[in-house]
């Protein structure tokens, strides 16, 4: 493990404004964002404006939608396409040109797509699923009733609701709710009042912002192995969106002024206790909250300027210390690709393609050899052009098919941040012949 290498202290984090990273903006202010990466994406605004950014530039959206759009989601059926909505309409937008779907039951104010490709809508009335053009009450006559304001999945599938309902078989209001394809449940350890949004930590522990009656403040929860976390007891004002960093740190956008008795406007990280800005100056309220994996971290909202520097509704955050992954030597074999940054706190992936089926040997070293070893001289299948190019310092195996997914856990911890780790895979199949990749060298940062 990476660990052995070094040794533990606290954390440091820190994010850069990138202006013109997202391009010059959309023309109208933006309620929602959503897409699979930084480079494609989705912004519905005000008055139903909708624009796609493809990279390089924002393309308007010809929608038909009057209301301010509330949601959207991407439709992963086909790349480039998006379902979105106002309190009154369903859309689709794609490359076959824009669609208005058949109205939902009571105000939609969510959407995903679930676990067998079906999209979902939250709305003022419950939960609804359109399956072959229809929009169906998910679980019929036992299903919720009252609002479903946010809409998420679960590890494994379960569709997660949050906001304000009964649920068939209870008692009393639940702000939280599951459905595993049979029946609906509400969740336990959540306290009263409404959960306007929910998101999921990758181990499946829940964070959501939940609004108590009689006050305006709003509060930040986490379950986290069913034990309840107050993570700020008092948000003084709408918390719009939330987003989960790859380290587990938590962002916050809406429209504040102070969290746990803080100064901090409209955007708010927690970094293990403490929050703080991410970012100060805005000029409007901060509607939308989404990171991607490329270490991208991308801001919507009623803004126009962030610290005086222009971002016409939409900003680009990344990492001040960026983690990168440079090939180093050639290889003889599989290629290695980074699936995400390597940054302090987080699991680095990198998918290894070109595989014969059998075991992947992930070498990872501090420095390479600065005499390269035979690959032969441990794996006698290999040809004499392979070579072993990093120090072993650990050798770990992974049973492959054609293509694997090998990981670095990265250590929470100030002193790995610059270092440079190098990753080799070799691979052995079941034939016995040999071969291996070439060399990376992986420099850690900090989102």
């Amino acid at each position: 493990m990476l660990g052995s290498l070094l040794f533990s202290a606290p954390s440091t984090r820190a994010q850069t404004l990138s202006p013109g990273l997202l391009g010059v903006g959309p023309t109208s202010a933006v309620t929602t964002i959503s897409g699979s990466t930084s480079t494609s994406l989705f912004a519905g605004g005000l008055g139903g404006a909708a624009s796609i950014w493809d990279g390089a530039q924002w393309l308007p959206v010809p929608s038909t939608l009057l209301g301010n759009i509330t949601a959207s989601t991407p439709d992963p059926s086909v790349d480039g396409s998006w379902f979105f909505c106002d309190l009154a309409t369903v859309a689709r937008f794609g490359p076959s040109g824009f669609t208005v779907l058949p109205p939902t039951f009571g105000a939609p104010q969510s959407l995903i797509v679930n676990a067998v490709g079906n999209l979902v809508a939250g709305t003022t009335t419950g939960a609804f699923e359109l399956i072959a053009g229809t929009w169906a009450r998910i679980g019929g006559a036992f299903g919720l009733t009252g609002a479903v304001l946010d809409l998420e999945l679960l590890p494994g599938g379960v569709l997660l609701a949050g906001g304000s309902f009964n649920v068939p078989g209870q008692t009393g209001t639940f702000g939280l709710a599951t459905w595993n394809g049979a029946s609906w449940a509400p969740v336990a350890g959540v306290p009263p009042g409404t959960a306007e949004r929910v998101e999921v930590f990758p181990n499946g522990d829940l964070l959501f912002v939940l609004a108590v009656a009689g006050t305006s403040n709003r509060q930040i929860l986490a379950l986290r192995g069913g034990v309840l976390q107050r993570l700020a007891a008092a948000v003084t004002g709408p918390v719009h969106e939330l987003a989960i960093l790859p380290d587990g740190d938590v962002v916050a956008g809406g429209s504040f002024t102070s969290v746990n008795a803080f100064a901090i406007t409209n955007l708010a990280r927690l970094n293990g206790q403490t929050w703080s800005p991410l970012a100060s100056g805005f000029n409007g309220d901060v509607r939308a909250v989404k990171y991607f994996d490329e270490g991208v971290l991308a801001v919507g909202g009623l803004f126009t300027s962030i610290a005086g520097q222009n971002a016409s509704f939409v900003a680009g955050f990344t990492a001040t210390v960026p983690g990168t992954v440079t090939p180093t030597t050639a290889g003889c074999g599989p290629t290695l690709h980074s699936l995400t940054p390597p940054f302090l706190g987080t699991t680095h992936r990198t998918l290894v393609s070109g595989l014969q089926p059998g075991v992947a040997f992930q070498a990872l070293g501090v420095s390479l050899l600065p005499v390269p070893i035979p690959l032969s001289s441990l794996l006698p299948g290999a040809p004499p052009v392979c070579t072993i190019d990093v120090t072993l310092n650990t050798l770990l195996a992974h049973a492959c098919t054609t293509t694997a997914v090998v990981t670095i856990i990265i250590p929470d911890d100030p002193a790995f941040l610059n270092v440079v780790v190098f990753e080799q895979v070799a691979n052995l199949g079941a034939s016995g012949a040999a071969s291996i990749s070439g060399a990376h060298a992986v420099q850690i940062g900090a989102f």
